[in-house]
């Protein structure tokens, strides 16, 4: 079924699931741990809109090893995981498929 109302996608809720920090093996400094941000609280498509995008930023001194878990059929992210270093940051598109909605 096909709705035309905006959807809202609460990225703190998706982010939440797997975000973790890389440990000593990887030669990071465990007094400088990852400090996770994110670009957009929400984000709300339109009628005409199928994807959008957000930024996971690594404001921390370690790497930040982190994943979006998803259940949902009609919406994909990518990427859906990968390890952000320290001072970057990593693009994620978020596409939804109305009509599987």
């Amino acid at each position: 079924m096909y709705r035309n109302n905006v959807l809202f996608i609460i990225i703190a809720l998706i982010l939440a699931i797997g975000c973790s920090s890389s440990d000593s093996d990887s030669g990071s400094n465990p007094s400088s741990p990852t400090e996770l941000s994110v670009s957009v609280v929400n984000l709300s498509f339109s009628a005409a809109d199928n994807t959008l995008s957000f930024l996971i930023t690594n404001d921390g001194g370690s790497p930040l090893v982190w994943e979006i878990a998803n259940s949902s059929v009609w919406m994909a992210c990518s990427p859906s995981s990968r390890t952000t270093d320290a001072g970057s940051n990593s693009e994620i598109e978020v596409t939804v498929d109305r009509v599987s909605m």
